[in-house]
């Protein structure tokens, strides 16, 4: 999660309503295939705490995590709320570093007695005032 004063006050209102997993599930509901979210028990959302984003990004980036049960797995459903989408051509390589992160997570975590998640990746742009 974001330092306090890192983000404009517009982006810690967004990345603080999206952390509730009943307003994130209306949320990624609308962007994900209808078929793939139907697998998606999304009454079972839940946050996972931590952020995988660089420490020298914090001022531009925010993130959130969630977990639900998907089909006979998991499914990650990783935001990235970016300030600098528009000026940055970067964010495709920061997205794959964070995904990797969130794959080393879930390996330290459970190591290799299950299967990883998908990891579903979304980009929520956040333009400057």
């Amino acid at each position: 999660m974001p330092h306090k004063s890192s983000l404009p006050a517009y982006a810690k209102s967004l990345h603080k309503k999206l952390s509730d997993p009943s307003t994130a599930a209306a949320f990624i509901r609308n962007g994900i295939e209808a078929d793939v979210a139907a697998l998606i028990q999304w009454d079972k959302l839940r946050l996972v705490p931590g952020s995988f984003i660089n420490e020298d990004r914090r001022h531009l980036e925010a993130d959130l995590l969630f977990c639900a049960p998907f089909a006979e797995n998991e499914v990650f459903l990783y935001l990235l709320l970016d300030l600098d989408v528009d000026e940055d051509t970067g964010v495709g390589d920061r997205m794959r570093v964070y995904m990797e992160r969130i794959g080393e997570m879930w390996v330290q975590t459970h190591g290799n007695s299950r299967p990883q998640p998908v990891i579903m990746p979304a980009l929520v742009p956040i333009f400057l005032e």
